[in-house]
């Protein structure tokens, strides 16, 4: 279990910097978002190849810890029926600016998680709220041809 001062914590940190913000300067929206997805895959070039969003097409995917929004954006564009959730308020907003900013719109389902087909797993959850157990619970949820990475 995580003491609760720790969970509050981690909460207070992310809402006051939304991961990922720090890189847009600009004051100018569009350029803002730009700047921070340009910073995200240039400080973290294996998330692309890794994540392979275009294999999100057709699938239901989940991500936990949405942050700025940057990853999400990327599967909703690819066609992936994505559900993000975050520890944050001030991260569900931004990535709900995010997906307005490219006019996207994720497609809201209320279908058991068993049938999530991909679950990208975030270092911040594997590593910050202790998801072991956490992670644990979703993959049993999981259908059998799920992917999780």
């Amino acid at each position: 279990m995580i003491p609760h001062n720790l969970k509050q914590s981690v909460k207070a940190h992310w809402e006051d910097e939304t991961c990922g913000v720090r890189y847009g300067t600009s004051s100018d929206r569009a350029s803002w978002f730009a700047q921070i997805e340009g910073a995200r895959y240039a400080l973290e070039p294996h998330i692309l190849a890794f994540a392979n969003f275009p294999s999100g097409r057709g699938k239901k995917v989940l991500e936990i810890g949405v942050g700025a929004g940057s990853d999400f954006c990327r599967w909703v564009k690819n066609g992936a029926h994505a559900t993000g959730i975050d520890l944050t308020e001030a991260a569900i907003q931004l990535t709900k600016e995010h997906l307005h900013y490219y006019q996207l719109q994720t497609t809201n389902y209320k279908s058991p998680m068993r049938k999530i087909s991909l679950f990208p797993i975030t270092p911040s959850i594997s590593s910050i709220l202790g998801a072991f157990s956490i992670t644990r619970r979703i993959l049993r949820k999981l259908s059998a041809r799920a992917c999780a990475f």
